[in-house]
């Protein structure tokens, strides 16, 4: 068995709903959105965690309380048996390098102002890496071959807007990889961008977990994608995990009705 590196344990995220005039004068008890309740599960290295549900489930807002966006009610976060989810925001600072995000739009992550070079600079600078300048470009240069945009030196003076959908992914998770992270969580990291291009940015990723063992959470509403890339599928619905197994066992055994829904949904010919 892997062993665990994050472990989720019962957590819960609620929203107070907010009142209207007549409500609050009539003294009525505030209602509360149970965005995720009671969500546990576990990520080790080099593995891959599919976390799958319509949205809304609560999936997003899992993954906001891990990297440390949102606070839970309840429940804990660990990293490395370490308590991470309750921590200041300066004790926060180094798990930050060790925890990365990869977002859904990657237009909308990166600054539109900043060239590449610039955008995979910014956190470097932030967590002391690299002793020069010069290490420094090394580095994002590598980073960037890695991430499958070769010759690393035609994009680094580009801008966003210079870079099809596919490229600016690779750019934000180059971003994240220049950091070296223990983890990745990648949020529907391949739903904005054509289906000509999405299996070269999963097949990237399923690549560096593999080969820099890092672990990798990922986000998504399609069961089809989970089926072929991760080693366990967590199905969420209602803020709820109603699912979770090996990979294979939910795909062709599925046990809860939702999963079974979701199934049903996908092309007998992609599933695995």
């Amino acid at each position: 068995m892997t062993q665990s590196l994050l472990e989720v344990e019962d957590l819960a995220i609620h929203y107070p709903v907010r009142r209207g005039l007549f409500q609050a004068l009539g003294r009525r008890p505030r209602s509360v959105v149970h965005a995720v309740d009671g969500v546990s599960f576990h990520l080790g290295r080099g593995e891959m965690v599919a976390v799958v549900g319509a949205s809304g489930c609560g999936k997003s807002t899992t993954a906001s309380a891990i990297c440390g966006l949102v606070r839970p009610t309840a429940g804990s976060v660990r990293l490395d048996g370490e308590e991470i989810s309750r921590l200041s925001e300066r004790g926060r600072r180094p798990i930050r390098r060790r925890v990365q995000m990869i977002y859904q739009d990657p237009y909308e992550s990166l600054d539109p102002l900043c060239r590449v070079r610039d955008i995979l600079e910014e956190p470097m600078l932030i967590h002391g890496i690299g002793d020069s300048k010069a290490a420094r470009v090394t580095l994002i240069e590598e980073t960037l071959e890695r991430s499958g945009l070769s010759p690393a030196t035609a994009f680094l003076d580009r801008y966003p807007h210079e870079l099809s959908g596919g490229q600016r992914q690779r750019v934000a998770i180059a971003a994240a990889l220049v950091l070296d992270p223990d983890v990745l969580l990648a949020d529907e990291p391949v739903s904005m961008l054509d289906v000509s291009v999405r299996a070269g940015v999963l097949t990237l990723l399923d690549t560096l977990r593999k080969d820099r063992d890092t672990a990798i959470l990922m986000i998504t509403h399609d069961l089809s994608t989970a089926a072929h890339f991760a080693d366990r599928i967590v199905v969420m619905y209602l803020g709820k995990i109603v699912e979770q197994g090996p990979a294979h066992d939910v795909v062709h055994d599925p046990r809860h009705p939702y999963t079974k829904a979701l199934l049903s949904a996908v092309p007998q010919r992609e599933r695995t």
